[in-house]
């Protein structure tokens, strides 16, 4: 199913995003026009968990992006993907040696069920992140600004 997707926008770890367009691509205001379709998948070696729709707001992945930023450049503190919709929360925070703990919890879209899975990163993981998001605000840029 997710090789007709192409190559994620997102790839970190074993977390996978991908973005597919505006839920509401003729909206010009921030709550309605900066929804993203999106798919997500995170694996570990014994499972997966998936969800899809327009679960991911533009608004989100500009506050990770600048968590990110601080994160990289300070190389301590926490960086998180809180979305409003419960599908998909991602949090990483790093060590004082540069290693990310990271958690990313799947609600699954009947809500009955939830995943979360646990792995390390390290602090050459940001850059590319970092690129992965700014090139999905480039090509969607957020409307409006919030209120």
């Amino acid at each position: 199913m997710f090789d007709n997707y192409g190559p994620p926008a997102i790839k970190v770890g074993r977390l996978s995003i991908w973005i597919h367009s505006r839920q509401f691509p003729d909206a010009t205001d921030y709550w309605d026009g900066n929804w993203l379709n999106s798919t997500v998948l995170c694996t570990s070696p014994n499972s997966n968990a998936w969800c899809s729709g327009s679960i991911i707001h533009l608004g989100e992945l500009f506050g990770w992006h600048e968590q990110l930023l601080a994160m990289q450049a300070s190389l301590k503190g926490a960086a998180a993907l809180n979305c409003m919709e419960p599908h998909l929360n991602v949090l990483m925070e790093m060590d004082r040696t540069g290693h990310i703990r990271t958690q990313v919890t799947i609600v699954g879209d009947d809500y009955v069920e939830r995943h979360e899975f646990q792995f390390e990163l390290d602090q050459s993981y940001l850059p590319p992140l970092i690129s992965e998001l700014e090139k999905i605000l480039a090509a969607y840029p957020i409307k409006e600004k919030a209120r």
